[in-house]
């Protein structure tokens, strides 16, 4: 069963060993951070279906694609039939059936989304099948559910404490007593959370490649008192 953004926030707090230090707002943006950065190294496999019209080469895209795994056009062919890559900029593209593109524009305007072009033209409307990877979603009601793989949450967790030592490395260095060894301590602590989040992250990412299979679990830092 997927995890909600409050089941996590739970989690996170059980973890700190407090509910009163960081505001469930605070928790939720490291959270989400957190499944940005899961993001990079576990996408999230996603499947596009689009209807094409007659004549046209380009549609707009309801996401960021970070790549592609392949991309069936028309829909129901046996063998399934599949477009090869080519720049849609290069002039042989609208040549020759059997080729598509992902044109990407470098804006946040939502009046400019990705697109995919396909060189092939038709008569008739068909379907395009994308199977792509995409980042997971921001979550942002407690019920929302983490789209993040169950065994990989608790890299979710160590992110947050990482970032929960560094919280409290920050505000103790605020004060520059020399008699202050709570901001040292702190600062230790959020190294070695830093060091033990990206450990983890390095074998959960070889235990999910093909050749690699590596234990991990969490280190003896489980605690911010």
């Amino acid at each position: 069963m997927a995890a909600t953004l409050g089941t996590l926030i739970t989690m996170c707090q059980d973890l700190l060993g407090t509910t009163s230090i960081f505001s469930t707002s605070v928790l939720t943006d490291w959270i989400n951070r957190a499944i940005e950065d899961l993001s990079i190294y576990f996408p999230l496999y996603s499947e596009y279906d689009i209807s094409t019209t007659a004549h046209k080469h380009t549609y707009d895209l309801e996401t960021y694609i970070k790549g592609v795994v392949s991309v069936e056009y028309p829909q129901g062919q046996d063998p399934p039939r599949y477009l090869l890559r080519k720049s849609y900029t290069d002039p042989s593209f609208w040549l020759e059936p059997g080729y598509y593109d992902i044109i990407k524009f470098q804006s946040s305007d939502s009046a400019s989304p990705p697109q995919i072009a396909i060189s092939d033209t038709t008569l008739l409307a068909e379907n395009i099948i994308i199977k792509c990877i995409i980042d997971h979603a921001v979550l942002t009601a407690g019920a929302d559910e983490c789209t993040v793989l169950e065994r990989h949450t608790n890299l979710i967790l160590q992110f947050v404490r990482w970032k929960a030592f560094q919280e409290l490395s920050a505000k103790e260095s605020e004060d520059p007593s020399p008699l202050n060894t709570r901001a040292s301590s702190f600062e230790i602590n959020a190294q070695r959370a830093g060091e033990a989040y990206h450990e983890a992250l390095k074998s959960a990412a070889s235990a999910e490649s093909e050749s690699g299979q590596v234990a991990w679990k969490m280190d003896r830092f489980d605690s911010l008192y």
